[in-house]
């Protein structure tokens, strides 16, 4: 097991590992209490609905990128076979189950926002990256748990990119689009549907 730095020592490492993922998750749960709060318990103006779910797809983003980077740094080489690590591993779980939460809360505001404004590509696309999100997630977890290596984490990732880019070419988005459109009653214009 090796330090990464010259100038810090294993023990240092693994503590300041405990420390942030601590800081990380408290940070992450009043984050989440806060914006599930506003979403459940807290009128919202229809106008207010695409920039709260930009705002929540953003905050995804940056944390997802933040957890991975996170997983990336201290879960590299030695940490995945520190048996003194144990903490360390339980609070990147934790997090990860609490990144989980928070795609949840996004995809149920993305569902709000479509239920009210209708179908579109961008947020057919928003319900991929959040799918693909929770997959990135549950990989995550697999490369801590199963000690894998980072070019594990990437390697499954590009695949699973890859696949999604893939099914998604065979789907006529348009149609489905169209269909919902027609099915709910909301902008019922021949030339807009035909656009699509």
């Amino acid at each position: 097991n090796q330090n990464s730095f010259s100038f810090l020592d294993i023990d240092f490492e693994r503590k300041s590992g405990e420390i942030t993922l601590l800081l990380l998750n408290v940070l992450l749960l009043v984050f989440i209490a806060t914006y599930n709060y506003e979403q459940f318990f807290e009128t919202v103006k229809k106008s207010n609905l695409s920039s709260d779910t930009h705002e929540r797809v953003s905050a995804v983003i940056f944390s997802i990128v933040m957890a991975v980077g996170v997983i990336l740094f201290y879960f590299k080489g030695g940490f995945n076979f520190d048996v003194k690590a144990k903490n360390l591993k339980r609070l990147a779980s934790i997090w990860i189950v609490l990144n989980g939460i928070l795609i949840a809360s996004t995809i149920i505001k993305n569902s709000e926002y479509v239920s009210f404004f209708g179908l579109t590509y961008k947020r057919l696309g928003v319900y991929a990256f959040l799918i693909l999100a929770i997959i990135g997630l549950v990989i995550s977890f697999m490369k801590i748990s199963r000690q894998k290596t980072n070019a594990f984490l990437f390697n499954q990732m590009v695949w699973y990119f890859y696949g999604t880019v893939l099914l998604c070419s065979f789907v006529n988005w348009g149609n489905i689009i169209t269909h919902y459109y027609i099915s709910v009653g909301k902008g019922v214009e021949p030339k807009f549907l035909s656009s699509l």
